[in-house]
Formats: C-alpha cells, sequence, structure tokens
C-alpha cells in the first residue's frame, strides 16, 4: 500500500509544479520544444517488461485548461496542496522533487525469475538517502530510483545494479503522445499503448504483434475484460495454490455483472456474478481448479455434483478444451464464445465492479469505507467502455458522462486514493 501511496504522490505533485512552471516566463520555450516530433533512443535493462513514457509537460498542457477554467471543484487545490505539503525531511518529498520534470520520466518493469522489480527513471540530482531510497546511475546520467518488488524478499544493492547494468538493450520510441505504455518481450515491443484525453472520453490506441486467441463474448449490463495474465501477481501470494494456478495460466475473459450480497441464518457473505474463461499454457483438468477453490476459500465453498455453490450461488464448470476451462453463473452454450487477434480487450460498463446487491440498509455502512467509495464514485462517472479492434490495432474508448471533465475525474481519483494508502 505504501508503494501505491507514493506513486500517488510522485504523479499528483508532479502535475501541481508543472503548472506553476508552466505559468512562469519559461513557457513558450518549453511550448516550443514539445512540438519537435523526433525518435527516441532509450537503453533499458534486460527483463524489461513493462515500459510507462509521461512527457510532463505536455501532460500538464493538455489538463491545465481544464484545471484553471473548466474545474468547478475546489476541494481539488486544497488536496493538491495537501499532498505537496510534505514534511521536508520525507524522503518521499525529496524523491519527488528531485526528477526534472522537464525532461521525460518513465515507469520501469523489471521481470527476474518470479519476480516483478519496480523503477523511476529520469534526469535528475537525486541521490541515495539514509538508505529509504535506492537510487542508481547509468553511463548516460539518467538515475533510476528503486520502488520495490513483488515478492517479501529484500533485494542487496549489488542484486539490483547488476540487473539494471549488466545486459542492456536500446529501445526506439517513435510514438509522440503525452503518456505511451509498452508491453516488452525478449528486449523487443509486443505491444504499445497510446493514451490521449479528449474533452467527454479517454482514447487508449494500441498496436502491435497480432496475439490470436479465443474469448468470451460481451455481454449487455456488464464489464468485459480479457487479458494475457500477468503471472506474478501480487494479491495471492499467500494462497499457494491458487498462486502456482496462475502462474500457469495464458491469458482470461471476463464479464462481469457485480455482486449479489448473501445472508442466512448460518452465515452472510458477497457472491461475484460472472462467466470466467481460463486458458492455460498446460492441460489442465477442472476437477483440479474446484478442488484448489476448495481448498483456499475453504468451508463456504461447497461442490456439488459438477458444480460448486458459494455463498447461495451456484457456479457451472466446463471444460472446453484441454487447456481451457469456462466458469460461470450461466451454463456453458457454444454462443458464449468469440475470438480475437489483441492481447488486451476492455469494454462495457465499470460501474458494475463496485455494484452490489441486496445490501438494505447494509449498504450505507459501505459507502462509509473509504476506498470502495472513492472506486464507485470514479466508476461511475463513466458511461461506457468501447473497443473498436482492427489488423494489428485496438481503439479504446472511454466515455465519461456529460457534466464530467475526464482530466479533474482521474485526478480527483489519484488525489482520493492517495488519502487512503
Amino acid at each position: 500500500m505504501r508503494k501505491i501511496k507514493l506513486f500517488m504522490q510522485i504523479s499528483t505533485i508532479a502535475f501541481f509544479w508543472l503548472v506553476v512552471y508552466i505559468g512562469t516566463k519559461e513557457f513558450k520555450a518549453i511550448e516550443s520544444n514539445s512540438h519537435k516530433k523526433s525518435i527516441t533512443k532509450i537503453l533499458l535493462p534486460a527483463g524489461t517488461t513493462d515500459l510507462i513514457q509521461i512527457k510532463p509537460i505536455a501532460l500538464t498542457k493538455e489538463i491545465l485548461f481544464d484545471l484553471w477554467f473548466r474545474n468547478k471543484d475546489v476541494a481539488i487545490l486544497n488536496d493538491l496542496h495537501d499532498v505537496i505539503n510534505l514534511d521536508k525531511y520525507d524522503t518521499r518529498g525529496k524523491l519527488i522533487s528531485a526528477f526534472d520534470l522537464r525532461e521525460d520520466i518513465y515507469l520501469l518493469q523489471i521481470t527476474r525469475k518470479n519476480e516483478n522489480l519496480w523503477f523511476i527513471r529520469g534526469k535528475s540530482n537525486l541521490r541515495e538517502t539514509n538508505n529509504r531510497v535506492l537510487v542508481f546511475e547509468n553511463k548516460r546520467h539518467d538515475k533510476y530510483a528503486y520502488i520495490g518488488n513483488s515478492s517479501k524478499v529484500k533485494l542487496s544493492k549489488a542484486e539490483i545494479k547488476s540487473l539494471l547494468f549488466d545486459s542492456n538493450f536500446l529501445m526506439e520510441i517513435k510514438e509522440n503522445t503525452t503518456l505511451n505504455h509498452f508491453k516488452i518481450e525478449k528486449n523487443k515491443v509486443r505491444y504499445s499503448y497510446q493514451v490521449e484525453l479528449e474533452h467527454e472520453q479517454v482514447t487508449i490506441r494500441s498496436k502491435g504483434n497480432p496475439y490470436k486467441r479465443k474469448t468470451l463474448k460481451s455481454s449487455e449490463r456488464c464489464f468485459h475484460f480479457s487479458s494475457k495474465v500477468n503471472q506474478h501477481f501480487i494479491g495471492y501470494k499467500d494462497f499457494k495454490k491458487i498462486a502456482a494456478l496462475i502462474s500457469d495460466m495464458d491469458d482470461i475473459s471476463l464479464n462481469y455483472y457485480g455482486a449479489n450480497f448473501f445472508e442466512s441464518e448460518i452465515k452472510s457473505g458477497i457472491a461475484p456474478s460472472f462467466e470466467l474463461l481460463l486458458n492455460f499454457k498446460h492441460p489442465t483438468k477442472k476437477e483440479e481448479v474446484m478442488q484448489i477453490l476448495q481448498d483456499e476459500i475453504g468451508i463456504s465453498c461447497q461442490r456439488v455434483g459438477k458444480n460448486i455453490i458459494y455463498n447461495g450461488t451456484t457456479y457451472y464448470f466446463k471444460q472446453i478444451a484441454k487447456n481451457s476451462i469456462y466458469i460461470g453463473i450461466k451454463k456453458y452454450q457454444n454462443n458464449f464464445m468469440t475470438s480475437t487477434n489483441q492481447p488486451f480487450v476492455i469494454s462495457g460498463q465499470p460501474k458494475y465492479i463496485t455494484e452490489i446487491r441486496n445490501l438494505g440498509w447494509k449498504g450505507a455502512f459501505l459507502e462509509f469505507i473509504p476506498a470502495y467509495s472513492v472506486s464507485k464514485e470514479f466508476s461511475e462517472t463513466i458511461t461506457e467502455i468501447n473497443t473498436i479492434e482492427k489488423p494489428n490495432r485496438n481503439l479504446f474508448e472511454v466515455k465519461f458522462k456529460k457534466d464530467k471533465i475526464p482530466s479533474i475525474e482521474i485526478l480527483r481519483l489519484a488525489l482520493n486514493l492517495n488519502k487512503e494508502y
């Protein structure tokens, strides 16, 4: 959670100081340079699997008008001030202020064996402080600030330095948008995503090598998500059998309809409503998956014949192929399936992610949980997400309600999450 808070603080404080900076006499010179199109060459550590490139000046210019002239919520400015007003001895404050926000900033994920490591990279006068922040510098004087890793194993400075500098590859970035995300496999870009903030929507353009696979058809009134699986998923480290199952997953496809609150004389709980397709790298039997769920979830997960009942809801299992298993609240039918050549597809209405039905008066108490209420508030500002598929590329349109400003709502989410974590 501290890592999430650190990331939120970096993002929000960087944004604010750029607003101040662009308001100075140097704005015109910076604006002129920001329009220059060029190919960026960057030397990256071998093993880099994700790279996010942020152009702070361009990002601030896009949001500046909305913040000053369209925004009617003074509370956002007050929250920005609170985040910026860090204790001067706080290592996080020193980390944020040390990066040169006139230059591109990069967030890196490096995969090493069975874990992910995260870094912030950019031009900086940053130095290691009290051993709380590990800082490394390459031959081009770029600084790496080590955020942390996905496991509980603490790595030495020598191990991290070796990972960063022993083996590298040169990557060319031709995209000139404000925010770019690159998925990298074997030191080559497999897919890239370019994010653009527009008047009433956020547009994400993707391109790359085809990745043909089977997925579920998106249903009405649901949130649909299909993606390659991050095998080093943090949340299941304490569930060894589920972690082992995830490590063998190739991709998933999900239709999510929200959740139902279940209550009986004996127990109460939440039962999610979904249809899920799991594609594995190796042959996997549905009986194996059912047994793992029973072992990890416990007594509330009951196996009845070929199905599982959890908190009053029946989940049907179907072996689609030797490597594919269907799990859902509906019995499987052949017309549930479709195909895509994209590694990532998202569509539908995000509001279902936080929807819990049948709560009654208990729903009022749930609203008092800040993390839930913040997520619910943001998801309800989005009317729908559309995916337009084309050969070797995708177009994602995240549409907001007419009275909502995408840049302001995203900023509000970042600030509210910063308060919680």
